[in-house]
């Protein structure tokens, strides 16, 4: 084997876009890149380094060992889902040109997009067709999966006939007008899927539901009513939830309920899902939370995908929280990989708030967080042995390591994540790279 002794400290960086900068600068948040014969092999980034450390004490250094000679799976992407909002700053404008090759950029394959109600159905029988089909309509033109979810009861349903979208706490479904509630869902499927033949594939019941209603009864009544509609239009599209906030582990309730009703009554379901926004300072508790699902799942003869469709991490628009928010995302995609999650959808492309990819303002002008996704894509298919002993699952922070391969490229993805030690790497690699020339260049998350 040859071995190579790999070390993040060099007297130069740069950009993504290949600005140069004065080595006096001082940033949050940093890539490598290395290559090895022309095709990238390494990405790192850190975050809460001084970078003009030179030299560290080795007890203050983190060690993390690859040995791309080792394949241990595959790589499974979680980092190509993404949410589109109706925040966007306008429901009936499509992506920019340049929103839309940055889309591409990462290579985003499924997308969840919200149905709102109260706007796409306002009154009984009434339809207004243009929310977000600019965008439905690009993104199945790029052949992107479509995963949409219902959000809003529209006061002409509502319980309490209000329309949910104020303040105060919203209102579930009238079971008395379950019937006009089915026709709805059956008229929207219909124009989107049938009609306008746009690709969506799954259909997320509900979104956040559990914030409408306390009982997981109710949110079983409405999950029957819900996926025998789109069933009845269109068997093709795959219909799971319960789409709740909150742990699984703390909400049990919610989801065999779902599960017990798909044995029970043979109603479709097809995956279970959930947001996660209860692990933003732990991303580690979606290991947990995976397991506990996949077993109760197990206990009922249930073999479906298992989906996040909703993660983020509140900040605000202080350029080091977004720089924080870019390495915490590479952390916690890090730990759905090891949760053996199928499906991942983080919040969101363009938003007005900070967590987001795009600038709120129709530029395409990456954030931090565009940036650490774009390392995301540079990785390869199949997984590779790696190590490191600065990563503490505990409190999910330090430094870890996604290493990757295909042939003889071989692609790691190193970060620290509210750790100040420095980083040395030991990269093991297999004889056919013995004598080739490496070489290094760093590479500058910007904080905007």
């Amino acid at each position: 084997m040859l071995r190579n002794h790999l070390t993040t400290k060099y007297p130069w960086y740069a950009q993504w876009h290949q600005h140069r900068y004065h080595s006096h600068l001082h940033w949050l948040s940093l890539g490598l890149i290395v290559l090895i014969a022309g095709g990238v092999i390494l990405s790192v980034t850190n975050n809460n380094i001084d970078i003009n450390i030179v030299k560290a004490a080795e007890n203050n250094v983190v060690h993390i060992n690859v040995d791309a000679t080792r394949v241990v799976g595959k790589y499974r992407r979680l980092y190509r889902g993404i949410n589109f909002m109706h925040h966007y700053p306008s429901y009936d404008k499509p992506l920019s040109q340049t929103e839309l090759s940055r889309f591409k950029e990462i290579g985003f394959k499924y997308v969840r997009m919200m149905l709102p109600l109260t706007k796409i159905a306002p009154k009984e029988g009434e339809y207004h067709w243009g929310i977000d089909e600019y965008r439905m309509k690009q993104l199945t033109e790029n052949g992107v999966d479509i995963l949409v979810a219902p959000n809003y009861m529209p006061d002409w349903l509502s319980a309490n006939g209000k329309n949910n979208e104020g303040n105060e706490r919203p209102n579930g479904l009238d079971l008395a007008k379950r019937e006009k509630y089915k026709k709805m869902i059956k008229d929207i499927i219909y124009h989107y899927k049938i009609e306008k033949g746009y690709n969506i594939k799954y259909f997320e019941v509900f979104n956040e539901y559990n914030l409408y209603v306390w009982s997981p009864d109710e949110l079983t009544d409405l999950y029957r009513i819900t996926a025998q509609a789109v069933k009845s239009v269109d068997s093709s599209i795959l219909v799971g939830g319960p789409g709740t906030t909150g742990s699984p582990s703390n909400m049990k309730k919610f989801f065999t309920n779902i599960m017990d009703l798909h044995n029970r009554e043979n109603i479709p379901l097809d995956f279970i899902s959930w947001h996660n926004y209860y692990s933003t300072s732990e991303p580690s508790l979606v290991v947990d939370d995976v397991k506990n699902t996949k077993q109760w799942m197990k206990e009922r003869n249930i073999n479906i995908p298992v989906f996040v469709t909703e993660w983020a991490k509140s900040i605000s628009g202080d350029k080091n929280q977004r720089l924080n928010f870019a390495v915490w995302s590479i952390l916690s995609l890090y730990y759905q990989e090891k949760a053996d999650l199928d499906k991942s959808f983080i919040w969101e492309l363009v938003n007005p708030l900070a967590y987001t990819m795009l600038e709120y303002n129709y530029s395409g002008t990456p954030t931090p967080g565009f940036w650490a996704y774009k390392m995301l894509s540079e990785l390869k298919n199949n997984l590779i042995f790696s190590q490191s002993d600065g990563l503490n699952d505990s409190v999910a922070a330090g430094s870890g390591t996604i290493a990757t391969k295909d042939n003889n490229e071989v692609a790691v993805l190193v970060w620290n994540y509210n750790d100040t030690r420095d980083i040395q790497l030991n990269i093991k690699l297999p004889l056919s790279f013995s004598g080739k020339q490496v070489s290094y260049q760093r590479f500058v998350i910007r904080p905007y």
